[in-house]
């Protein structure tokens, strides 16, 4: 007698998910045994229904706000090894194809394949083989060495984020993203997402990964670039460890544009920076000069305001804030508060 199949179908779309369970169930050695519409309910089901769960059909999007099916896909081959996994998705770009293998999926069928499709493809899967759609991987390679910011772009595309998730990484807003992965689409004629995810791998194995940044360092160069343009030596009262890389860029960037609108009024003669952990979501950067900068920043519409402007867009894309403190003895304080994201 033939053994019997153990099925576990992981797929939002309720409709889909009943269409293909009526179908696999109609296979002599095929039973569904369990739906899960996301990544709580699919690890559930691995729980409770392991080891007689012999494969999951698992689709790639998933609710927001959890693990979309390749990352899941990944927990559940290291948790549980034994469970095949079979990729069904809509997705036919290379770059899906790729990962689903790295994430360690043993196949990848289109939600589109005919029934008798889906069923060889699960049998070959159980019996240990891979079963992989054909790749005729397009050669992509860059006009020119992307710049270092469209490098820090293509960082985090090669992990697959989304415009919203490198505006946090960078301290940008998601327009900027936008516009940087326009252009660089536009240079090297990519026309599809997959093409840019595939280009961007390509530049990493080709130009190196840039590496994460490192506060002290960062801080350290502004600063000094300051004090080589002005002659004034900054304050600097904190501790910089133990915040994230979304965190430590936006310091960075904050501090730089803070100088840059300080170094165009010659009245400052003394800055101080302290960096404060309120909590573990919350840090505060204070900056203070002795001079009128930012106040006329502030209140003048030139590039002075143009950089205040550029604080408060780098502090939105991380749910920070910006405020301003004008004592009446003079001098000028900055507060940026930001979410340690």
């Amino acid at each position: 007698m033939e053994k019997q199949i153990n099925i576990l179908l992981v797929d939002d779309h309720q409709m889909l998910s009943d269409s293909l369970k009526r179908l696999l169930n109609t296979e002599a050695n095929l039973r569904v045994i369990a739906t899960a519409k996301d990544g709580e309910g699919a690890l559930r089901c691995c729980h409770n229904y392991y080891p007689e769960l012999d494969i999951i059909l698992m689709d790639i999007k998933l609710p927001s706000g959890g693990p979309n099916g390749l990352e899941l896909t990944e927990q559940i081959k290291k948790k549980y090894p034994k469970i095949k996994v079979l990729v069904c998705s809509g997705h036919d770009e290379i770059v899906y194809i790729q990962r689903a293998k790295k994430m360690g999926a043993d196949g990848y069928v289109k939600k589109d394949a005919s029934g008798v499709e889906t069923v060889e493809a699960i049998n070959e899967v159980i019996k240990g083989n891979k079963v992989w759609p054909p790749l005729n991987e397009p050669s992509i390679e860059p006009v020119e060495k992307p710049t270092p910011t469209e490098m820090e772009v293509l960082k985090y595309v090669a992990r697959g984020m989304q415009t919203k998730q490198i505006g946090i990484e960078l301290a940008m807003s998601e327009r900027t993203v936008s516009v940087h992965r326009r252009n660089i689409k536009q240079k090297n004629n990519l026309k599809t997402r997959g093409e840019l995810v595939l280009f961007a791998g390509k530049c990493m194995g080709l130009y190196g990964i840039p590496p994460d940044p490192q506060l002290s360092t960062e801080l350290d160069n502004r600063t000094g670039k300051f004090k080589e343009d002005t002659g004034i030596t900054v304050k600097f009262d904190g501790d910089t460890a133990n915040f994230n890389n979304a965190t430590n860029r936006a310091i960075a960037r904050v501090v730089e544009e803070a100088l840059r609108t300080i170094k165009h009024h010659a009245d400052v003669k003394n800055v101080c920076i302290q960096l404060h952990h309120r909590n573990s979501a919350w840090a505060t950067l204070t900056i203070c000069a002795d001079g009128t900068g930012f106040k006329e920043a502030q209140e003048i519409a030139d590039e002075a305001q143009d950089r205040i402007n550029a604080l408060n867009r780098i502090l939105r894309a991380i749910g920070g804030e910006l405020a301003f403190n004008f004592p009446p003895d003079g001098g000028a304080t900055l507060i940026a508060t930001l979410r340690r994201t």
